[in-house]
């Protein structure tokens, strides 16, 4: 019996002394040759769906636990290339020994990963991690579709993952220059930024039907824009997308908001709202020109689509107009104006043209047709001087301009102008100078100033 017990401690003994003289030394005994090299490239592959070429090292270290450290690792998909500086992968010694590549925690340290933005589901749902924790230290994220696509830099992230899907996201990430805290637990995804007051919730996220909600409680990109609240229905399949609005509100109007993109649409994305009771008087002129220097551009690189904006009821310095439409055309970093209506029973602006970055100037390529049926009663409402009443002998007029507007020079160079007649070549040089000495002046926001045109009477 006692050689019995003798025996057993001995096996016991042997056992743990063999397991820790393997566990300390294994890297000895592990080479990481072409053919398993090869043989992890095809399970990171198999795994994330993209090619995966390992380039660098892979090395078995003890920190303290048996773990892969791996790097330089190119991932490759639908022409999109990103280098992953190291990974480290949690693994079992022995099933390394027997040729096997299981593993548990996964560390990405630096660099960046590409995500298929039309395959999220790839990420969202990978077979092989059960009970799996992803972690992301310094690192980027680039998303793509349709060669388009931005990033979240300097992440540091955790991810849990249970059954095969994701369980929960904790991770602080950069958006340009913007740090957001990013939050996901059954199916809701948390969006926050205390920098611009942003707080947006994203529910069913991994499902066909989605909902988002968020509050915006900043100045915006949007002139004069420094509060929402929006709630959103919305689908995504394939490359199809629809958002409906269920309630869209703003420091200036309320209404409903809707953005569609599929096949019929050209793979431009269609964006309607029609709104009520817009309060136009809080946009000063300085916010529009900012917008109109800086902004608008930026909008338009971010996507293509075409754009449909109704203000049934608007209110304007002066009640010069109740009504105002916008239909715009985003077009590859152009903005197209297919039209910007401002109108009333009396009085009506029509603005159309184009848009575009010429090496250093912004310039705008427009038409303006100008109407009313009481000039005077225009004048006499915002003429800062009101002797120029009395210079208006017509009092009902329509004025048509063509020309090129630089926007960030402030000038006008007139093309061809119409008012009572058409003006010969001389007469729009002439114009074009008054235009520029007595109304803009050298500040943008002064041709946003309908005042100011009555100085050219």
């Amino acid at each position: 019996m006692e050689k019995k017990k003798f025996k057993r401690l001995l096996i016991s003994v042997l056992s743990i002394t063999f397991s820790l003289i393997l566990y300390v030394c294994a890297p000895f005994f592990i080479n990481f040759d072409e053919k398993k090299k090869v043989k992890i490239e095809n399970l990171f592959s198999d795994t994330i769906k993209y090619k995966v070429d390992i380039q660098g090292s892979i090395e078995y270290k003890l920190k303290p636990f048996p773990t892969l450290e791996i790097s330089e690792i190119h991932v490759t998909k639908k022409g999109e290339n990103s280098i992953l500086n190291k990974i480290f992968v949690s693994v079992s010694i022995f099933d390394l020994l027997r040729g096997k590549y299981s593993y548990e925690d996964v560390v990405f340290e630096g660099g960046e990963l590409i995500v298929d933005l039309d395959n999220l589901r790839n990420v969202y749902l990978i077979e092989n991690f059960q009970n799996q924790r992803i972690i992301f230290k310094d690192f980027s994220l680039k998303f793509f579709s349709d060669k388009k696509s931005f990033n979240l830099d300097q992440i540091n992230s955790e991810i849990l993952y249970e059954n095969s899907k994701i369980k929960k996201i904790n991770a602080n990430a950069f958006i340009g220059e913007l740090p957001f805290k990013i939050n996901y637990k059954n199916s809701e995804l948390d969006l926050v930024s205390k920098n611009i007051g942003l707080n947006a919730n994203f529910q069913n996220l991994f499902n066909r039907e989605k909902e988002l909600k968020f509050k915006f409680n900043r100045q915006s990109i949007f002139p004069g824009i420094n509060n929402i609240f929006a709630s959103f229905k919305f689908e995504i399949n394939n490359n199809d997308l629809f958002i409906k609005s269920e309630k869209f509100q703003t420091n200036l109007f309320d209404g409903n908001i809707s953005i569609e993109k599929n096949s019929d649409t050209k793979n431009i994305i269609i964006i309607n709202g029609v709104f009520e009771k817009a309060n136009f008087k809080k946009i000063n002129n300085r916010d529009l020109k900012l917008f109109l220097e800086n902004d608008l551009n930026k909008l338009s690189n971010l996507l293509d689509a075409e754009i449909f904006l109704n203000f049934e009821k608007i209110k304007t310095q002066k009640k010069l107009f109740n009504k105002a439409k916008f239909n715009f055309i985003f077009q590859k970093g152009d903005v197209i104006v297919e039209d910007i209506n401002f109108s009333s029973d009396k009085t009506k602006i029509d603005v159309k043209g184009r848009n575009i970055r010429y090496q250093k100037d912004n310039l705008f390529f427009y038409d303006i047709v100008f109407e009313t049926k009481d000039l005077k009663a225009i004048c006499n409402s915002i003429c800062e001087n009101k002797s120029n009443n009395d210079k208006i002998k017509i009092n009902e007029v329509r004025v048509y301009s063509k020309g090129i507007l630089n926007i960030n020079k402030a000038k006008v160079i007139i093309q061809e102008n119409n008012f009572i007649k058409q003006y010969t070549d001389n007469e729009i040089i002439k114009l074009s100078e008054n235009l520029n000495n007595k109304v803009i002046s050298g500040k943008l926001e002064n041709l946003l100033d309908l005042s100011k045109y009555f100085n050219l009477l």
